[in-house]
Protein backbone atom coordinates (compact mmCIF):
# COMPACT_ATOMS: atom_id res chain seq x y z
CA UNK A 1 0.00 0.00 0.00
CA UNK A 2 1.12 3.30 -0.59
CA UNK A 3 2.58 6.02 2.22
CA UNK A 4 0.16 8.85 2.78
CA UNK A 5 -0.27 11.16 5.34
CA UNK A 6 -2.76 13.81 6.64
CA UNK A 7 -1.94 17.29 4.74
CA UNK A 8 -4.28 19.64 4.68
CA UNK A 9 -2.24 23.04 5.24
CA UNK A 10 0.85 23.21 3.00
CA UNK A 11 3.19 26.31 3.62
CA UNK A 12 6.18 27.30 2.48
CA UNK A 13 8.40 30.51 1.31
CA UNK A 14 10.11 31.05 -2.23
CA UNK A 15 12.95 33.07 -0.84
CA UNK A 16 12.95 34.10 3.17
CA UNK A 17 14.71 37.49 2.26
CA UNK A 18 11.91 38.76 0.47
CA UNK A 19 8.71 39.30 1.71
CA UNK A 20 5.28 38.34 0.21
CA UNK A 21 6.52 35.17 -1.30
CA UNK A 22 5.24 32.71 1.35
CA UNK A 23 2.96 30.62 -0.21
CA UNK A 24 -0.16 28.84 1.71
CA UNK A 25 -2.30 26.10 0.27
CA UNK A 26 -6.00 25.17 2.85
CA UNK A 27 -7.29 21.98 2.15
CA UNK A 28 -11.14 22.20 1.72
CA UNK A 29 -13.11 19.10 2.27
CA UNK A 30 -16.24 20.23 0.72
CA UNK A 31 -14.98 20.65 -2.61
CA UNK A 32 -11.94 17.90 -2.01
CA UNK A 33 -9.45 20.78 -3.37
CA UNK A 34 -6.65 23.25 -2.19
CA UNK A 35 -7.24 26.68 -2.01
CA UNK A 36 -4.19 28.55 -2.55
CA UNK A 37 -2.72 31.98 -0.46
CA UNK A 38 -0.10 34.13 -1.52
CA UNK A 39 1.76 36.88 0.93
CA UNK A 40 -1.04 35.86 3.66
CA UNK A 41 -4.05 36.40 1.46
CA UNK A 42 -6.04 34.41 -0.97
CA UNK A 43 -4.60 34.54 -3.91
CA UNK A 44 -7.42 35.21 -6.84
CA UNK A 45 -7.65 34.41 -10.34
CA UNK A 46 -7.44 38.05 -12.00
CA UNK A 47 -8.40 37.53 -15.35
CA UNK A 48 -11.91 36.86 -14.45
CA UNK A 49 -14.40 36.86 -11.97
CA UNK A 50 -11.52 36.89 -9.43
CA UNK A 51 -12.35 33.49 -7.71
CA UNK A 52 -9.73 32.00 -5.58
CA UNK A 53 -7.19 29.88 -7.22
CA UNK A 54 -8.19 26.36 -6.11
CA UNK A 55 -6.80 22.89 -7.57
CA UNK A 56 -7.55 19.08 -6.97
CA UNK A 57 -3.66 18.17 -7.13
CA UNK A 58 -0.72 20.51 -5.65
CA UNK A 59 2.24 19.36 -6.69
CA UNK A 60 5.84 20.40 -5.53
CA UNK A 61 8.73 19.69 -7.07
CA UNK A 62 11.92 20.30 -5.67
CA UNK A 63 14.30 21.82 -7.82
CA UNK A 64 17.96 22.82 -7.67
CA UNK A 65 18.38 26.73 -7.90
CA UNK A 66 21.27 28.74 -9.41
CA UNK A 67 21.99 32.36 -9.77
CA UNK A 68 21.36 35.24 -9.66
CA UNK A 69 21.85 34.76 -13.53
CA UNK A 70 21.49 38.30 -14.61
CA UNK A 71 21.50 42.27 -13.16
CA UNK A 72 17.46 41.22 -11.94
CA UNK A 73 18.24 38.94 -9.95
CA UNK A 74 16.65 36.04 -11.51
CA UNK A 75 17.45 32.28 -10.70
CA UNK A 76 17.23 29.45 -12.96
CA UNK A 77 15.50 26.30 -11.64
CA UNK A 78 17.22 22.48 -13.07
CA UNK A 79 13.51 20.99 -14.44
CA UNK A 80 14.78 18.25 -16.47
CA UNK A 81 16.22 15.32 -14.38
CA UNK A 82 15.13 14.23 -11.29
CA UNK A 83 14.41 14.95 -8.13
CA UNK A 84 11.83 14.43 -5.29
CA UNK A 85 8.25 15.18 -5.04
CA UNK A 86 5.29 15.96 -2.74
CA UNK A 87 1.84 15.81 -3.96
CA UNK A 88 -0.80 16.68 -2.31
CA UNK A 89 -4.08 15.52 -2.63
CA UNK A 90 -7.49 14.56 -1.19
CA UNK A 91 -5.79 16.32 1.72
CA UNK A 92 -3.21 13.92 1.53
CA UNK A 93 1.01 13.85 0.87
CA UNK A 94 2.73 11.14 -1.10
CA UNK A 95 6.13 11.50 -1.30
CA UNK A 96 7.67 10.61 -4.22
CA UNK A 97 10.18 11.75 -7.40
CA UNK A 98 9.73 13.98 -10.59
CA UNK A 99 11.28 12.73 -13.53
CA UNK A 100 11.39 14.63 -16.91
CA UNK A 101 14.56 13.53 -19.64
CA UNK A 102 14.39 16.36 -21.85
CA UNK A 103 12.89 19.80 -21.71
CA UNK A 104 9.62 18.84 -24.24
CA UNK A 105 8.82 15.98 -21.92
CA UNK A 106 6.10 15.56 -19.83
CA UNK A 107 6.71 15.38 -15.75
CA UNK A 108 6.09 12.00 -14.69
CA UNK A 109 5.36 11.87 -10.91
CA UNK A 110 5.82 8.48 -9.22
CA UNK A 111 5.28 6.88 -5.75
CA UNK A 112 8.23 5.67 -3.53
CA UNK A 113 7.39 1.69 -5.00
CA UNK A 114 7.85 3.70 -8.47
CA UNK A 115 4.63 3.57 -9.41
CA UNK A 116 3.08 6.55 -11.20
CA UNK A 117 0.97 9.00 -9.11
CA UNK A 118 -2.51 9.33 -10.61
CA UNK A 119 -3.77 12.67 -10.21
CA UNK A 120 -7.03 13.06 -8.99
CA UNK A 121 -9.74 14.50 -11.78
CA UNK A 122 -9.33 18.19 -12.01
CA UNK A 123 -6.97 20.83 -12.04
CA UNK A 124 -3.31 20.14 -11.38
CA UNK A 125 -1.10 23.33 -9.99
CA UNK A 126 2.84 22.30 -9.78
CA UNK A 127 4.82 24.12 -7.86
CA UNK A 128 8.52 24.79 -8.32
CA UNK A 129 10.41 25.19 -5.03
CA UNK A 130 14.07 25.40 -4.75
CA UNK A 131 15.48 21.91 -3.50
CA UNK A 132 16.84 23.16 0.25
CA UNK A 133 13.19 25.02 1.16
CA UNK A 134 11.37 24.03 3.28
CA UNK A 135 7.69 22.50 3.41
CA UNK A 136 5.47 22.28 5.93
CA UNK A 137 1.82 20.57 6.25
Amino acid sequence: ALDSAIATNIKFDFWSSMEGYDVEWKYDSASNSYKRFNGGKEDVDWEFDKPQIAAKNVVTMLVKETGPVDLEHHMFYAVTGTGKALIFQNGEVIKGTWTKKLPTDREVFTDETGDEIKMVRGQTWVEIVPALNEISY
